[in-house]
């Protein structure tokens, strides 16, 4: 990514991984220990550590946690915060963290603040925590010096039809943040925090990033300069020479309908979404049963999780409510962080199909019903990319997306980018993983 992105007409930065995987003992492509995080450090466009998403690691100063926060305790150390006390919070703080994106309510972003955090208000395709935010620092009043914007995690073709941080920039000013608040949250309140010194500002020792605006209210961009010259409008697509180690990734050895069985004894754990947001609810709920076995409907959907690196055969299997999935299922190997095959149906027989189809391509996204596979979007390089064209991706995506509303899915939730943050394990409260479902 830092390679592909040296000749690009803008800065981009990366902060380095600090949790592949996510939680110990989690299947994963990959470990990153702290002297691999290190050697990345020389780099200067890596400015500190990425998203401390193992809370409890920190808060129990873990050794294997603290030797990654030693290495990168002079610089910046994103931070997920969810759930946490507030003495939790402080002994987290205390850490080193230095952000969070995380924030749900403006109660608890106000706290954060006040511990020292900067607090970036997320507004993506699956999590839409602006509205809540914007409106407690309308209605308190709030000083806004330690707030920013982010998106974290949003389909392209919401960034093209919507905006980008563009977006969030005129929101906010719709909920009553003046503009200057708002274009300072968009830019010199992420440039201090970070230690971009020569960004952020229009003033002298400054770069010349511009942005010339036809109208401030509505963001209407008039031209764009980078480092004093306008950036070229339209850019010859190139086709990447693809390494043949980053193609046909999915492995999960033989997998067989009985894998997907739920043998059901009294009332269940159920995995419930919270419409706009990736944080999850559990239940305990009676849920339909066949000899024995849990029968997926519409309203209870089956979900699972398979690992896809080492063919070693682990699936977990769970209840998920809220998707309302009806007569098919939806496979993604997209799936934070591990990024396993993730499933969710109503039926064995469509998950199957589904599973099978998003081996053959590589991965990617496959919906399949009544027997057949109906739509799909390979994502060939490590089931996470694809080298088509964005405008093709665009189009694709947003079928599929209909498709999926057309088969119940809730027009709130995305029903790709929901469904990946299901075995996100740093959420809570319950998720599916590789080895079943994992509360908190």
């Amino acid at each position: 990514m830092i390679n592909e992105t040296a000749s690009a007409q803008g800065d981009v930065y990366v902060m380095a991984p600090s949790c592949v995987p996510a939680v110990p003992g989690e299947d994963n492509g990959a470990i990153l220990d702290g002297d691999m995080l290190h050697k990345l450090q020389a780099n200067p466009r890596i400015l500190g550590l990425g998203e401390v998403m193992d809370c409890y690691s920190v808060i129990n100063s873990d050794p294997y946690m603290m030797k990654k926060l030693d290495y990168f305790k002079d610089t910046i150390m994103d931070g997920h915060i969810i759930g946490l006390s507030p003495e939790q919070l402080a002994s987290y703080r205390l850490a080193g963290i230095t952000t969070n994106h995380e924030c749900i309510s403006y109660e608890e972003a106000k706290e954060q603040v006040k511990n020292g955090i900067y607090v970036w208000i997320r507004e993506g395709s699956a999590a839409h925590n602006l509205d809540s935010i914007v409106k407690g620092l309308v209605e308190e009043q709030g000083n806004t010096e330690r707030y920013g914007f982010c998106t974290d995690d949003k389909h392209i073709e919401d960034i093209r039809s919507e905006g980008h941080i563009s977006y969030n920039i005129r929101r906010s000013i719709e909920l009553g943040l003046t503009p200057i608040q708002a274009y300072k949250m968009a830019s010199t309140h992420p440039a201090a925090c970070y230690g971009l010194k020569d960004l952020g500002a229009i003033a002298p020792g400054y770069s010349a990033n511009l942005v010339i605006l036809n109208d401030e209210q509505c963001v209407d961009i008039h031209e764009v300069f980078y480092k004093g010259k306008p950036i070229e409008r339209v850019l010859v697509r190139e086709e990447k020479v693809v390494p043949s180690e980053l193609l046909h990734t999915i492995n999960i050895g033989t997998f067989t309908k009985e894998k997907l069985d739920i043998s059901i004894e009294g009332p269940q754990a159920i995995i419930n979404i919270v419409p706009g947001q990736i944080v999850t609810q559990k239940t305990v709920e009676e849920v339909p049963v066949e000899n024995g076995l849990f029968k997926p409907n519409a309203e209870y959907n089956k979900i699972t999780c398979i690992e896809r690196y080492k063919a070693s055969g682990r699936n977990g299997v769970g209840i998920l409510k809220g998707f309302n999935l009806k007569n098919g299922a939806i496979a993604s190997s997209f799936a934070h962080d591990s990024h396993n095959l993730i499933v969710v149906g109503d039926n064995d027989a469509d998950m199957m199909i589904a599973i099978e189809r998003i081996c053959e391509i590589g991965g990617g996204y496959v919906i399949a019903s009544e027997g057949k596979v109906v739509e799909e979007l390979a994502l060939e390089v490590m089931g996470l990319i694809t080298n088509r064209p964005h405008e093709e991706v665009d189009a694709k995506v947003a079928k599929m997306k209909d498709i999926a509303y057309g088969m119940g899915v809730p027009k709130g939730l995305d029903p790709f980018i929901n469904l990946s943050f299901l075995a996100l394990t740093v959420i809570p409260e319950i998720r599916i993983t590789t080895t079943g479902v994992m509360e908190f």
